[in-house]
Formats: structure tokens, sequence, C-alpha cells
């Protein structure tokens, strides 16, 4: 409680009641105002009558009279009775901040490029406004795997095989019983999603292929229209740029020698394989222009030094829509990767994470970031939802991996396949170039197999 103190002078007249032998001097009223710092109001307090001027006011009854002195009021009748403070004009006005959930942060193993940005468009960007989640991306390492176990990270947007090996190995979280979004018409994940993109530790993301780009202006009387024909050094004399590389080449010797996609690996693990691909791949040898890089081997077309091509499905894309070249992509005997997002064993924000995952693999996710970048999402329901490209004029249908008319002769691509043979079969590429044999002497049959033979 506070006190002040404040004299006043009044002219006093005869009304006022002054004390005998005042005459005409200035009646001074002492008075003291009471402020609570509870906010319960201010009390106005006046001397009692007979105390003398100056001395300490009575304190405010509980009715709200002050002390005994007979109020003053204008014009020298009864002033009404006190009234307390509005509650208020001493109450509080300030209304409590409601109290916002803390920003929670997710370490996110991605990609850069093109696809990155279309990621955080599509994704990122999205997830961390609905869910009020900080989002820090790290670049994927070079080779595509996951981070060095001295790295700390929460998600990751890796291959399928690699994913496939480090849920062997303990590495990641188990996803299989993660709740996903279901497809289009009711149908379950398992119905929605493409084959091989669901596993016990990896939900699908995207795919994009291997393919032949063509260019029919270098064709007089009708150009290649499958995987056959480009193999058909007889009727097609023009030159085609391919990678030097066994990856993708050896697979679709192959399959245009009419080896069915699903046999195509284990066709490629034996000797009987690899020498049936490397035969199909002498009736057009005098046709081939190698290059390092299948970027290199696209520029050879862009530049007219070829007519086929083999090239990336990403870039095959703007090769044709932005750069506008009238190249057509030969899906027939495409070869397709794809990625999954996989959940660190060690995180500490595993229902985060969950839920992140959960959202980056809905159907609309998907379409949002195909229409910046066009890799085949991987969920069927998705496809109806991508149209056309966010810049670019074009309907995506016909350029997606996934697409279900570009799936009907396709390969799911076999990294692990690759990590085994490429040493040997890449020696076998370079002595058919060199035109040695492709296959080595295969080693004398000795001890107990020798006998059992």
């Amino acid at each position: 409680m506070r006190h002040l103190t404040i004299a006043a002078l009044l002219a006093a007249t005869g009304t006022l009641g002054s004390p005998a032998g005042a005459g005409d001097r200035p009646l001074q009223l002492a008075m003291k105002i009471e402020v609570s710092a509870a906010g319960s109001g201010s009390g106005l307090q006046l001397p009692p009558s007979d105390a003398p001027v100056g001395a300490a006011a009575s304190p405010v009854s509980a009715a709200g009279s002050i002390g005994t002195a007979s109020p003053v009021g204008a014009a020298g009748s009864a002033a009404a009775p006190a009234v307390d403070a509005d509650p208020a004009e001493t109450a509080t006005t300030t209304t409590p901040a409601p109290v916002e959930p803390p920003v929670r942060k997710l370490v996110i193993v991605g990609w850069g490029g093109g696809y990155g940005k279309a990621m955080r468009r599509g994704i990122l960007d999205p997830y961390q406004q609905n869910a009020r989640t900080k989002i820090e991306v790290i670049e994927a390492p070079a080779d595509g795997g996951l981070p060095p176990a001295s790295v700390a990270w929460d998600v990751a947007e890796v291959s399928a095989a690699d994913a496939k090996r480090a849920c062997e190995a303990g590495q990641i979280a188990r996803l299989d019983r993660l709740p996903l979004a279901p497809g289009a018409y009711g149908t379950t994940p398992d119905q929605d999603f493409i084959d091989g993109s669901l596993g016990a530790c990896a939900v699908g993301s995207f795919a994009w292929s291997s393919l032949l780009l063509i260019d029919p202006r270098q064709f007089r009387k009708g150009q290649p229209e499958t995987l056959a024909d480009v193999f058909d050094g007889r009727r097609f004399k023009q030159k085609r740029a391919f990678a030097r590389s066994p990856r993708y080449l050896l697979e679709m010797a192959l399959m245009a020698d009419g080896v069915a996609p699903d046999q195509v690996y284990g066709e490629l693990s034996t000797r009987v394989g690899v020498r049936r691909a490397f035969k199909k791949l002498d009736g057009i040898r005098k046709w081939i222009v190698w290059s390092d890089k299948s970027e290199v081997a696209l520029n050879r077309l862009i530049k007219g030094e070829a007519a086929i091509a083999t090239a990336f499905s990403g870039r095959a894309f703007y090769a044709l829509a932005s750069e506008l070249r009238p190249y057509q992509m030969m899906w027939d005997g495409q070869i397709y990767d794809m990625s999954v997002w996989v959940i660190s064993n060690t995180t500490g924000a595993e229902a985060l994470a969950e839920d992140f995952v959960t959202f980056a693999t809905r159907a609309d996710r998907l379409a949002a970031v195909s229409r910046w970048f066009p890799y085949g999402p991987v969920r069927l329901s998705a496809l109806e939802l991508v149209g056309k490209h966010q810049t670019l004029d074009v309907s995506l249908s016909p350029y997606l991996a996934t697409t279900p008319a570009n799936m009907t002769r396709a390969l799911a691509f076999n990294e692990l396949f690759w990590r085994h043979y490429e040493a040997p079969l890449k020696d076998s590429l370079e002595a058919w170039i060199d035109g040695k044999d492709p296959l080595p002497p295969e080693p004398p049959v000795r001890g107990h197999q020798a006998r059992t033979d």
C-alpha cells in the first residue's frame, strides 16, 4: 500500500461549516490517497471533523465511507456515497501470449542440383511449415551411400541397393510397419507402390532410368522402334554414341537378343550369357562411337555426331522439352533405378523421422516434386496427379520412368550385381573393344571336381 498526502486550499464560505473563529481564513483540508498495489481500487479519505489540520485520516471502512467527516458535495450538498473504482481500470489488460510448441530439428541426407531443388519445393519446405520443424540438409557422399558413422543424421534418401545392404547390416531402422497413406480408390500401399519400392527398412521415392535417345532426322527410311532395332547393324547403319562402360550396355544387348528382363542378370552372371551379350554387340561394332560418360554421349547426339545415344531420363527430358530438340526417348528395355527413404537406427527423433517419411511419400508430395524435376514417382496414385511441368507447358506422363506404358519391358537395375561383377566385365569390354576375346580361358578343372564331372 502506498500513501500520497495532498494539501488543498479552498476558498471558505459560510456554507462549508468552517470551524468557529475561522473568519475569512481559507480552509485547509488534508487528503490522503491510498493506492492498492493489488489493484483493489483506491479510496479518498478526509480527516475527522475534530482532528487538527494535517492529522492522519481514519482508514476507509468496509462499507466504503470515508472516515467520520461529512462528505462535501458540490454547492455544499451531501455527496453521494463513495464508489469503488472500476475493476477494468485496475485489472491487467495484457492477455498472455499462447505458448508456441518448440521448433524441432531433422537432419536429412539428400541430393543437390535440380533434383535437390525440386525436393526442397515439393517436400522439405512444406513439411517445415506444417510441422514446425527445422530441416538441415547434408549432401550425400559421392558414392550415394550413407554418411560415415561420425556424422549424425536422422533421415536419408539413398538407392534401393544401399538401403538393402544397410538394413542387413543393422545400420537403419525397420519401416515395414510404418503407417503409409493409402493410394487412390482405396488401394493399400502394397498395391499402390511399384514392385521393389517397399522394403523392410525403406520406403520408395522416385525412379529414373538409363535409356536410348534417338534423333529421327538422321533416318530416312524409318527409325528404330525397339531395342532389337538399335542392335540391328544391317538395317540401321547410323552412329550410336555409347558410354564406355559395361553397365546398362550389356543388359540392353541381352534384351535386344530376346532375353526377358527378369532373366537378364541371371544370364549375365554366366560365361555363356556374357558371350551372348558381346556377340550381339558384334553386329554394330563399327557403328559405335565411345564416350567416357553418358553426358558426353548425349552431347555427341546434340552435335550431330551420332543418331542414337545412351542417356539418363532426366537429362534426356530437358534435351527434348527445354532445348526444343526433336529427339525421341526409347522406353523399350529401359533400365530403371530407385531412391528410397531410410531412417537412422541412432536417431534421437524417431517419431518425427517416421512422420516425415510418411509425409514425403504421400502421392501429392511425390507429384509436386515430379512437376519440377521429371523423375517417376513410385506410387501409381501420384502419377495421376503430376500433370504438366511446373514451368514448361509439357505434359509429363510420357517422360516419366514409372508411367505404366513405359514399364512394359523395363528392367530394374541390380546394383549389387554390378558391385560384384563390374571389374571383370569392364575388363571384358576393354578386351572386346581392342578386338580380343572378351573372356579369359576358363581355369582347368582340378581335384574332386575333375573326378565327378
